[in-house]
């Protein structure tokens, strides 16, 4: 039998930055980010629950432009400075571009 508890800071994502009008200045950046994660196991089966909190610095609000139009697969990636390795690398193909209703997971 199990009943976990963990809660803890996640300081390796403190400091990202998203950047607006071709990386000339920040326009968000994550100030503080903690994550709590529960387990709980009997001889019935195990349930996991995992949350993450973050606190976000927010910029001027960014010039008006034109929306950026992606109409072909495309490459992403998310990268920090003091890491040698992206964080996320993804191909996105036309098979997952559906609208998420809503960002939630």
């Amino acid at each position: 039998m199990i009943d976990l508890d963990i809660q803890g800071s996640l300081e390796w994502v403190v400091g990202l930055k998203a950047f607006v009008d071709g990386g000339k200045f920040p326009f968000y950046e994550i100030a503080q980010a903690l994550q709590q994660t529960k387990m709980k196991m009997n001889y019935k089966g195990f349930r996991i629950k995992s949350v993450a909190a973050m606190g976000i610095l927010a910029g001027a609000a960014p010039r008006k432009q034109e929306p950026y139009i992606i109409d072909k697969p495309f490459v992403m990636w998310v990268s920090r400075p003091t890491l040698n390795k992206p964080l996320l690398v993804g191909y996105f193909n036309k098979d997952v571009w559906k609208n998420p209703d809503g960002l939630e997971m």
